[in-house]
């Protein structure tokens, strides 16, 4: 809401059954994303005159899991339709790791899908953009002993099935349904 009106003003937060609210780390989160926020007469006022962006935000005591889980990522809808929104971080499941996003690279294929707005395999709308790109590693799942958390790390973007006529008889460079990675702009990507 911020980033599309440019200036948010909202009551302060009230008590609920887990106790009052803070305030500070409201104004902090905000300011850590870009925006200039304070608070007046009972209202959190804030600002983006130059927009929001990306922030790593650490919260000192245990959240009830609204902040804990989202992150910020830019969102294919459609053609020239790319969104930086918030979006939910997904679960590591057996055998993958989580890679914090270092560089994330615009190559020819992605300015072909943003200018027709999909790609007939790799990515269908809406989808998290991107798949060229370097991170560290931050998170590693059940099954995973071969990589370590803090490893820097760049993934390919596609994979052969390994089940299709070309890879059932070790052509793989030939397979006819190539397992995509889309995700990179964003601040981690699952593999």
């Amino acid at each position: 809401l911020l980033t599309r009106l440019g200036k948010v003003e909202v009551a302060l937060p009230g008590g609920d059954a887990i106790g009052s609210r803070g305030l500070d780390f409201h104004i902090k989160g905000l300011q850590d994303l870009g925006a200039e926020a304070h608070s007046e007469h009972g209202y959190v006022i804030a600002t983006a005159p130059h927009g929001l962006k990306g922030a790593d935000i650490s919260l000192n005591f245990p959240s009830v899991g609204a902040t804990e889980n989202i992150m910020t990522a830019a969102v294919l809808y459609g053609k020239e339709d790319v969104r930086v929104e918030q979006v939910a971080i997904p679960k590591l499941g057996q055998g993958e790791v989580r890679l914090r996003v270092g560089a994330a690279l615009t190559c020819g294929t992605d300015v072909k899908v943003f200018r027709r707005g999909y790609h007939a395999t790799m990515i269908k709308p809406p989808a998290v953009f991107g798949h060229e790109f370097a991170g560290v590693i931050e998170a590693i799942g059940e099954g995973v002993d071969s990589w370590q958390v803090g490893q820097r790390v760049v993934a390919a973007n596609s994979a052969p099935c390994g089940e299709c006529f070309y890879c059932s008889r070790a052509l793989p460079e030939l397979c006819e349904d190539l397992l995509f990675l889309n995700g990179a702009y964003a601040q981690t990507i699952t593999i």
